[in-house]
């Protein structure tokens, strides 16, 4: 099982009441937020897999946060003003990237409560 799986599973057991109690709302919305945290967790895999461990210090983490921030508003103000097939429009993507590095920063912080 894969971490995907793993966090899919937990989640779906921990964040949310029994499925027999859930209106069919709660349900989609959950399944929804299911699958974005799934989208995180493969960007996630696919940095680790890029890049390795990535042992930053804090201001080098926030630097590369900034950085893919500034490329989900570069996207979304593309898509806004009407380019939506830019290549650069993605903002859905660079968005799933954003949540991903962020991610990355807490899992080395939670490891490593020293970083500097």
């Amino acid at each position: 099982m894969n971490r995907t799986q793993i966090c899919i599973r937990n989640l779906h057991i921990l964040a949310r009441p029994p499925l027999e109690d859930c209106p069919a709302l709660h349900l989609l919305e959950a399944a929804d937020q299911l699958e974005r945290v799934a989208e995180i967790l493969d960007e996630r895999d696919s940095q680790d897999d890029r890049w390795g461990l990535q042992d930053h210090s804090l201001p080098e983490w926030m630097t590369i946060l900034m950085e893919e921030v500034g490329e989900l508003a570069a996207a979304t103000l593309t898509h806004r003003f009407g380019k939506q097939n830019h290549p650069n429009s993605d903002w859905r993507e660079e968005a799933v990237q954003v949540a991903a590095v962020a991610l990355a920063m807490l899992e080395l912080f939670h490891t490593s409560p020293d970083v500097d």
